[in-house]
């Protein structure tokens, strides 16, 4: 029969607390180096879904740009401001924003722009589709009305007064 011996006794002192050291700071680097990416208004990430309008009389408009973090931020063209809106829940903004960028009529595109206008951008790196319609517009896809109706709902919901 096989007799196992304890660790502390296989290895002295020294080793053993070197390996207590070694583990612990292997696992703080785990931990920090599965922290998710924050962005700010000067620094917004390459993927993004901005939905918005713009027109009017004034031709002033606003977008909300969607993170994949779960990030939110606002941009005004009035006071040429863009600002983070705090989120209770962004574990919903990302499964939105996952879903957004999943949608089989991303790519194609609609650009009838009016006196008012309503937009959905999706963006990644240098690429971006771009959906712009005039509020009275009966031609846009449904699918692509739905889908700012539920990001401004989502907003409605989850966003920090």
């Amino acid at each position: 029969m096989i007799k196992l011996q304890p660790i502390n006794e296989i290895l002295n002192p020294v080793k053993l607390r070197r390996l207590k050291i070694l583990s612990v700071l292997m696992l703080l680097s785990a931990i920090f180096s599965c922290k998710s990416s924050h962005f700010t208004a000067e620094n917004l990430p390459e993927k993004q879904l901005i939905i918005g309008s713009q027109g009017g009389v004034s031709g002033f408009g606003s977008e909300y740009i969607f993170c994949e973090s779960g990030q939110v931020f606002k941009n005004s063209t009035a006071n040429k401001k863009t600002e983070e809106i705090r989120i209770k829940k962004k574990s919903e903004v990302r499964k939105f924003f996952k879903t957004a960028f999943k949608q089989s009529w991303m790519k194609d595109e609609y650009q009838k722009p009016g006196n008012f206008s309503s937009f959905i951008i999706f963006k990644e790196k240098d690429i971006q589709y771009k959906f712009v319609w005039a509020n009275n517009d009966t031609l846009v896809n449904p699918a692509v009305k739905s889908m700012v109706h539920d990001a401004k709902e989502l907003l409605n919901k989850n966003s920090e007064k």
